[in-house]
């Protein structure tokens, strides 16, 4: 079977998902959306409200913020993976539980053996503790690390955290990140030539 085809099958089984009590919750599951085969991958904590409408990823203020920085990359949305830790709308914009990280995990982590992307951009706290095991001030963190796939990891803050920050702290976060992955990306470009 080929890896998008596989990779269909896993976004049908996370659309019917009920493993967890948030599925009570969502209007829809919000699976991984994006080309199959992507090099760079992006992934947040779990859809908000107008994700669950819509059913897609980073459709709302936040994924304007990140549409923008994948143009920043010279990339096209359809160019890149987009997905959450959690696939259901956590009411009332909660953090996710436990029980929810664990049981969405699994899709998670077989999202990134089908794509099999060289770069991963982890967005927030939670998925930042669930796949790389920090939990940090991402407003100062600079490390990136890498699996033994020599996938590359890079922590940012998420997009939704940029855009309520009154204060600027994750703003200057954001850019400062964003010009790093410029560099990175460029430098991933041109070593696949």
């Amino acid at each position: 079977m080929e890896p998008c085809d596989e990779i269909d099958l896993l976004m049908n089984k996370v659309s019917i998902c009920d493993r967890c009590k948030s599925f009570t919750e969502r209007l829809s599951s919000v699976p991984g959306d994006g080309y199959g085969r992507a090099e760079i991958l992006f992934v947040g904590r779990a859809p908000g409200k107008e994700e669950n409408i819509q059913g897609k990823p980073f459709v709302g203020q936040s994924g304007r913020l990140l549409d923008s920085l994948i143009a920043e990359l010279g990339l096209e949305r359809e160019e890149v993976w987009i997905t959450n830790l959690c696939k259901c709308y956590p009411e009332a914009d909660r953090a996710n539980t436990e029980d929810e990280i664990m049981n969405c995990m699994s899709y998670l982590l077989e999202e990134i053996r089908l794509i099999n992307p060289k770069v991963i951009v982890v967005f927030g706290q939670q998925p930042n503790k669930a796949l790389l095991g920090i939990q940090t001030n991402l407003t100062a963190h600079t490390e990136t690390y890498r699996d033994a796939s020599d996938r590359i990891y890079v922590p940012m803050v998420h997009p939704a955290s940029v855009l309520k920050d009154a204060s600027g702290r994750m703003q200057a976060a954001w850019e400062s990140r964003k010009e790093f992955l410029k560099d990175l990306w460029q430098r991933q470009s041109e070593l696949n030539k």
